[in-house]
């Protein structure tokens, strides 16, 4: 691995450092040796302003962040739109923050506290950050030594985080990780990607099956890690002790998303259907949004009597806030949900 353009920075100390063991840490990742290399033929400066379609559009180390994202994975930051998360106040928050957002090679790490500044993040543990850097200057800092990171106030004392997440589908893809069945350019493969990396979505070998039907055991299992997999108090279905829903499917009835009155009717591997997932997904969030929609809105569509009567609202709720498109002028209320819809349909309901 090249190591001439990379920077080993410390934002916190909360443990004791060896500093010769610290020098020895690399980011074993595919992801980070490719923006190394990439910024290693640099020669420690790189070109600014930034152009694009014949303008200058950025300078200093933004200029230095998009020249990295355009030659490594093909897309700088005005090309898509990067997931963006904040964190505010002091820098020994960091490693807190990084961890909670799942921060990867490749993510853009902009400090807004003391100044204004963007490094590409290779990787962090709680000793501190290895980033590829730009500076103001235009200058690629590189110091294969273990040393503190004091870069004109950032990154110290109180400060303002922004994580612009590198999207999954190119983390993915590049490291060529995605399913087999799933191509970059699918409008779920982005959603496919986060839901592997989240972890509440799996694959089965190399393969998503993203139209494979969904059921409501495996539905109840997505929702149930995504609520963080609570301890469950009671078990209602004796039946189904030791699978491998079971505690989501007893989660699913504490949080009356089953109907406690009709136990014996639950089928674990009954196929959702749009109206069926819309009711539950809304009912998680009902207290937030139990005033928030017009249902009488829902008779502007087609289909909109093929609507069952307990699912108007919910319905409406999910056009509203995104989670359900309509095709064709048709809500579709009884369509089937194949892993690849529900994958979005999460991602967005994440959002809510």
């Amino acid at each position: 691995m090249l190591l001439s353009a990379v920077l080993l920075i410390t934002v916190f100390v909360p443990i004791t450092v060896n500093a010769e063991e610290t020098e020895t840490w690399t980011p074993d990742d595919a992801v980070s040796e490719a923006i190394s290399a990439y910024v290693s033929t640099l020669g420690g400066v790189h070109p600014t302003p930034y152009r694009k379609g014949g303008r200058a559009i950025a300078w200093g180390c933004c200029a230095f962040v998009n020249e990295v994202w355009k030659n490594v994975f093909g897309y700088d930051t005005y090309d898509l739109q990067p997931e963006t998360v904040n964190s505010y106040g002091r820098i020994s928050d960091v490693y807190t923050f990084l961890e909670e957002n799942n921060a990867k090679p490749g993510d853009i790490l902009w400090s807004h506290g003391a100044g204004q500044h963007y490094v590409i993040l290779h990787a962090w543990d709680r000793n501190g950050m290895w980033i590829s850097d730009g500076c103001m200057g235009g200058t690629v800092c590189h110091n294969n030594e273990y040393m503190p990171y004091d870069y004109y106030g950032f990154y110290n004392g109180s400060c303002v985080m922004t994580l612009y997440r590198l999207p999954e589908k190119l983390y993915y893809a590049f490291l060529d990780n995605l399913p087999d069945d799933v191509s970059e350019d699918s409008w779920y493969a982005q959603a496919v990607a986060k839901a592997l990396d989240k972890g509440y979505m799996s694959q089965d070998g190399t393969v998503f099956e993203p139209d494979s039907l969904v059921t409501y055991g495996s539905l109840f299992q997505s929702l149930y890690m995504l609520e963080g997999s609570p301890e469950v108090s009671d078990h209602f279905f004796s039946a189904y002790d030791g699978y491998w829903f079971n505690d989501a499917v007893n989660w699913a009835v504490e949080e009356n998303l089953v109907n406690k009155a009709a136990l014996d009717q639950f089928d674990p591997y009954a196929i959702v259907t749009r109206e069926k997932l819309a009711t539950i997904l809304c009912r998680l969030k009902l207290d937030e949004n139990s005033n928030a929609v017009n249902a009488e809105a829902l008779t502007g569509y087609a289909d909109y009597e093929d609507i069952s009567d307990f699912a108007t609202y919910f319905i409406q709720w999910a056009v509203d806030n995104g989670l359900i498109n309509t095709v064709d002028g048709n809500i579709l209320p009884l369509k089937e949900v194949t892993r690849g819809e529900l994958a979005q349909i999460l991602a967005n309901w994440q959002k809510i």
